[in-house]
Order: structure tokens, then sequence, then C-alpha cells
């Protein structure tokens, strides 16, 4: 099963390099709270590597994981199998002709974007890119809304969670 969590950060009067440093720690501490509240693995057993293509792992553990932030939020996807997931505002414009280079990739399949705005095929576009997957790979996709956000989820099986857990973080 792939869960979502996603707390709320505050940047606002931060310069770019603060917004993206803040972002960043909360996303790793969400992921650690994730961890111990879905595989009861504390923080202090976790190590974090990397492969090859930078993308992070835990040592020694078979959880997958992938984070995103946006706007206000930060969101953590886990898995049993590799996952992508994007957080976007529902307001961000996608270019017709940003629309046009993402589709014209082929990391998308024509099935999987008919109909879609183009905030939901940018949002599967990035979530599918962080699993790494090529076509034509099983692949699934979910979609959440969050406060004016979009969430994209990616992952090899068709099993997702209902709701995306929020949490409050004490400031």
């Amino acid at each position: 099963m792939t869960v979502i969590y996603a707390t709320k950060v505050d940047t606002l009067g931060r310069s770019p390099k603060e917004k993206r440093k803040k972002e960043n720690v909360v996303s790793q501490k969400l992921l650690f709270f994730a961890v111990e509240k879905e595989y009861g693995i504390i923080e202090d057993h976790l190590v974090l590597a990397q492969e090859e293509n930078r993308k992070p792992y835990f040592h020694g553990y078979p959880v997958h994981f992938n984070y995103s932030h946006s706007g206000q939020y930060v969101v953590v996807a886990l898995s049993a199998t590799p996952v992508g997931v994007d957080v976007e505002h529902r307001e961000r414009e996608i270019t017709p002709r940003l629309l046009q280079r993402i589709l014209g990739i082929g990391l998308l399949q024509p099935n999987e974007v008919v109909g879609l705005s183009p905030i939901n095929v940018w949002t599967r576009y990035e979530a599918a890119f962080k699993i790494g997957v090529k076509p034509p790979l099983t692949r699934y996709f979910c979609e959440y809304d969050l406060d004016g956000h979009i969430i994209s989820v990616c992952s090899e099986k068709d099993a997702f969670c209902d709701n995306v857990v929020l949490v409050e973080f004490e400031k």
C-alpha cells in the first residue's frame, strides 16, 4: 500500500535558498515520522544512502519513498515498491509549450493523460520521472486534492491510501 503524508511548512519571508533549506529539513523530518508510524522503524535505525542516480534509499530496509514540496506543503510517499510523488499548487501555469515538451518525451502514455488538466499532466510526469520507469512498464497513478494543491503519486502497484495523512509539527 502506498501512503501519503503531508505537512505545512512556513517559509514566508525567507530567501529562495533559506526556503529550500527549510523545505528539505521538514521533508526529512516528515519522512522519518511517516516511516516510524507506518513501519515502526525509529530514525536512529535508519541510514540514508544514495543509489548511483542519486535517488535516496534506506540502507537495509525495503521501504521505498519519495518526497516533494511546493507552496506551503511538503509531501512524502511511502511504499513497498518504487514510488514517485509530486505536489503543485493548482494555480501554477503550465504553458502549452511546456505541455508539448512533456508529452513529446514519451514518459507518459496517451491513455495516462486523456482528459487531464495541464497541471495534472505535469504532476503525473514528475511523479513518473522520479521512479525512473520507462514505458511500457506497468505503473499506476493516484491523485489527491489538498487545499488548492494537486498531489500525484506513481507506483508499480495499484494500491493507494484513501486520504493524505496530515501531520502538524510543533513550531
